[in-house]
Parts: structure tokens; sequence; C-alpha cells
């Protein structure tokens, strides 16, 4: 507000500021060293109206908020994937190592006897008991080839220089066995009744077959315990074998 101050008498229309944004107006008359305020109407400034959001854009606005608070994502179920069927594992079938086939009683047509020189024995143990000695006794083939012996041959005690202690009865007709390539069979000797001088180590036992005789191979070098003890010198002695069987 501006007031001249010259001490003439005038009027004047000035604006003054209100509080809350209203603005006064009057006439303001003065005289020398007076003022006077004539007339004072306030006027109010005009008010802008709230602005209302369009009714559309609420609308969608209101229905994004729905659909975000309504619907969910539905959730996956875990895929699990398949266990593939256990394989069982191929069976092996063990592999036996070739053996020699056993000994049997038919020979084949037209083999051979074995040669008493391809014919290994050897006693594997002596017993004792009531004035006998009894040898376990083995027989293996050890030729190139299949062949045949007699089950039972005629056997012998023999001492070490191959004199014969005591000499079996010959053999009587028996079985044909078929010996393969180390094919090995056993028999069961048993002496009785030796009244002669002592032997000279070791004693042993022989078999007498049709193309020859085969000595076995005696317990050890110094073995005479195979001598039976003498039971009756009138009687001579005995000497008796179990056929060979595989």
């Amino acid at each position: 507000m501006s007031v001249p101050v010259d001490g003439s008498r005038g009027t004047s229309a000035e604006a003054l500021s209100l509080p809350g944004g209203s603005v006064a107006v009057g006439t303001f008359g003065w005289r020398r060293g007076r003022l006077s305020v004539a007339t004072m109407r306030p006027r109010m400034s005009p008010r802008r109206p709230a602005l209302a959001a369009p009714a559309p854009l609420l609308m969608v606005g209101l229905c994004f908020a729905l659909a975000a608070c309504g619907s969910s994502s539905p959730s996956t179920a875990p895929t699990i994937a398949p266990t593939a069927a256990p394989t069982a594992a191929p069976t092996v079938a063990a592999t036996l190592a070739p053996t020699a086939a056993p000994a049997t009683a038919s020979p084949v047509a037209g083999m051979q006897p074995c040669d008493p020189a391809n014919l290994a024995a050897a006693i594997v143990d002596w017993e004792a008991g009531a004035g006998h000695r009894t040898a376990n006794v083995t027989l293996t083939n050890n030729g190139k080839a299949d062949c045949t012996i007699t089950a039972v041959a005629r056997p012998q005690l023999v001492a070490g220089n191959g004199a014969i202690l005591i000499d079996g009865a010959p053999a009587a007709a028996s079985a044909t066995l078929t010996l393969h390539y180390y094919d090995v069979v056993k028999t069961m000797v048993d002496a009785v009744n030796y009244c002669g001088g002592t032997p000279t180590a070791p004693v042993t036992v022989a078999f007498v077959f049709p193309q020859g005789k085969v000595t076995a191979t005696p317990l050890n070098a110094t073995d005479t315990s195979g001598v039976p003890p003498c039971t009756g010198s009138g009687s001579g002695g005995d000497v008796e074998m179990h056929p060979f069987a595989p």
C-alpha cells in the first residue's frame, strides 16, 4: 500500500493482501496530516476445484487390483523322473578245468592192453593188524593213449634187491578196465606169514600182468614195514589183492 505524504488531499484505491489468500480492495482518502480509509471490501481469490479422476481410469485400476489380489499363479507339481528298472547281472557259467575221464570196465573194441612200461604203481601207506600187512596202492596210466588192464593181476611181495618174498597165486579171469591218459586206479594188497630171512630194504609189492610186471614205488628207501610176521613156518606165506577200481 502506498500513501502519499505530501499533505495534499486526495483519494487512492489500493489492494491489501489478507491472510488466507484474500485480497482487500479499498479507497483511501487523506487530508494534510490525516489518513482515512473510506471503504475496504475483501476480494476472494477463486479456488480451483479439485480434479476428479476420470471414471474409466478408476474402473481399470480397480480391475487390476482385484485381479492381483484374487488370482494367484497355479503351482506346478514337481515332475519325477522315471526310475529305470534294475537289470540283473548276467550269470557267468563256471568253466571247469578238464579232468581225466574215470576208468571204465568196458573196453573199446580194438583198444590195446597197457604197456607195463607206461604204468606207474606206488605205495601210499601200510596198515598192520592180526599178523597181516596191507598196502594201499595206486596205479597210473602214464602212456599217451588209452589202454586196458585186467582188474586183477598176480601180486607179489618183493624186497629192495628184487627178491620175491611171497608170491601170489596166478590171476583168475577178471574184468578188463580201460585206462585213459593219466587215469588212476586203486587197490589193496594183503600179505601174511613171512618166515624167511631178513629182507633187503625197501620192501614193496609188484603186479604181474599178462604183458609184464609192474613194481610199486616203496613208501621210502628204508621201509620194511610191509613184511608180515611169521605165524607158522609150515604153511608158507600168502599175498592177495583186491581188484583195481577207480
